[in-house]
């Protein structure tokens, strides 16, 4: 199954994301490296769906809405950060959030690994069910990056 390089890229794991985070930061450098991170990263992911509509890829749909394979999802799954960040409202909104963000690009995958370019590439348009998921992922990011930070 051919994947498209970015978005298998933006599967990585902690150790990958080096210049951003290393293991032995303290926790607030650490959180704020991966959210800074994670920013960039949730905000690509339309235009590499809409490349793998033009390149007819097959996508791995199953890696795709699972939120705990990506760098983000890595680190609010992990023992370490739920038990420093896990009873601030911030966090909790970001864990629902990124978690509804994959549901939806997962959607959209099965739609192009399915053949419907043309429906794909009307998910991934302005006022869609991707387009909240992406925003509210954003600032669910953004929250929590303005609340570690202090």
């Amino acid at each position: 199954m051919q994947q498209l390089t970015n978005i298998q890229g933006m599967q990585k794991s902690l150790q990958d994301v080096e210049p951003f985070v290393s293991d032995d930061s303290e926790p607030v450098a650490q959180a704020l490296g991966v959210l800074d991170h994670a920013i960039a990263i949730h905000q690509s992911w339309k235009q590499q769906l809409l490349a793998a509509v033009t390149a007819k890829d097959q996508l791995d749909v199953t890696t795709i809405q699972r939120d705990d394979c990506c760098v983000l999802g890595q680190w609010i799954h992990g023992a370490g950060c739920r038990q420093i960040y896990g009873s601030s409202p911030d966090f909790v909104g970001l864990l629902k959030r990124h978690k509804e963000f994959h549901v939806v690009a997962g959607i959209v995958a099965t739609a192009i690994n399915g053949g419907e370019y043309a429906n794909a590439e009307k998910m991934l348009g302005e006022r869609t069910q991707f387009a909240y998921a992406s925003i509210d992922v954003s600032v669910a990011i953004m929250k929590l990056k303005m609340s570690v930070a202090g």
